[in-house]
């Protein structure tokens, strides 16, 4: 998946769980509406100082607007069962 899809969908995602319109979104995050739907569509290049400030107003540090929505779920997933892992292993040394 590329940059551009994940910024679209952390958009897709920020507008789900609000309930909002794509005219909603734009206007809650305070960007023209065509950019919002160029974003969502995966076109176009947002500017750096666009991407700071979609990231602002969402709540979340812009270099997470390039990685999929679920990449931190993921990696706390991993992180769990590699500590279970060791923990296991730990248990087992005397």
């Amino acid at each position: 998946m590329g940059i551009r899809e994940n910024i679209a969908n952390h958009l897709m995602k920020y507008k789900t769980e609000r309930g909002l319109s794509v005219r909603e979104l734009a206007e809650e995050l305070n960007v023209g509406l065509g950019t919002i739907q160029n974003c969502l569509k995966g076109r176009g290049n947002l500017r750096l100082d666009t991407l700071f400030h979609l990231a602002d107003q969402m709540g979340i540090p812009t270099e997470e607007l390039f990685l999929p929505p679920d990449h931190l779920r993921n990696r706390q997933k991993d992180a769990k069962e590699h500590l279970l892992e060791l923990k296991q292993l730990m248990e087992g040394v005397e």
